[in-house]
């Protein structure tokens, strides 16, 4: 077996090779060059009033939690090009698990979205994210419940409601549910609905009936095997009961444990 640091390099190039294959990524291969002088000198990068890295990308000051987020970012580029086929310009999208605004930096870059509002429950990520995103940033969970305790690992992308494997710490959240919110109520459409939540799909799509029947498309990372509010088949009937004819159109990334595949990300098109 290849040592860990060897494994880590190797996903990076493979991760790099998509990246190029990526078209109309602006300045792409100006982000290959930063990524690699900042994986060498990150201790020079480091923001002390911030407690975390920042690196100029794309003309704006970014704040990574850690070295690994620059893959974060290629990886939300690579894994969700085609939806600027789907989700026309100067768009309106709702982004539910904003993590530190890896998917709101890909809306902005890349889709040129006129409004993403982006929510977050945890303190440190939601810290970065208002830090990277200076509008439409909520600090609260998206559920039928009025507060959630979060399990938050190492790497806090992966964040649960649902107790997470190695070490972790424990963090209690606020929770709304986004048909409650005025501001989302006032949109009369809105072009993508991303919910990346790890399990509590089924509770966040309870949580926004009547904004899910004003989406236009949704990207939804489905929990395949790993704890979830609700097994994935029923989670997807539900689906289909609020928006009836709604469609698959798209099976993108897949995530693995090894062998085993935990969750995918599923892209949904709701009939005219």
């Amino acid at each position: 077996m290849p040592h860990p640091f060897l494994q880590l390099a190797i996903q990076s190039f493979k991760l790099d090779m998509q990246w190029v294959a990526t078209p109309n990524i602006p300045e792409k291969y100006v982000f290959l060059l930063k990524k690699y002088i900042f994986l060498i000198f990150y201790p020079l990068f480091w923001n002390s009033n911030a407690k975390a890295y920042r690196i100029s990308l794309w003309d704006r000051k970014i704040f990574l939690e850690n070295r690994e987020n620059l893959g974060l970012i290629q990886s939300v580029f690579v894994h969700n090009h085609q939806l600027k086929k789907i989700v026309p310009a100067h768009g309106v999208i709702i982004d539910i698990g904003a993590h530190t605004g890896e998917f709101a930096l890909f809306c902005d870059i890349y889709l040129r979205a006129k409004t993403v509002y982006s929510f977050e429950p945890v303190a440190k990520s939601y810290a970065l994210l208002a830090q990277n995103k200076k509008d439409h940033t909520y600090h609260m969970a998206i559920s039928t419940k009025p507060n959630l305790v979060m399990h938050i690992p190492k790497h806090t992308a992966m964040t649960s409601p649902f107790p997470v494997p190695g070490e972790s710490t424990q963090e209690r959240t606020a929770c709304t549910t986004l048909d409650a919110m005025p501001e989302i109520r006032s949109i009369s459409s809105i072009d993508l609905l991303k919910i990346d939540v790890e399990g509590m799909e089924y509770d966040v799509l309870a949580a926004s009936t009547q904004t899910l029947q004003k989406s236009q498309h949704i990207l939804l990372e489905m929990s395949v095997n790993r704890p979830s509010s609700k097994p994935a088949l029923e989670t997807l009937s539900y689906l289909a009961t609020i928006i009836p004819g709604i469609a698959l159109t798209h099976i993108g990334q897949i995530f693995q444990d090894n062998t085993k595949v935990i969750a995918a990300d599923m892209v949904f098109h709701r009939p005219k």
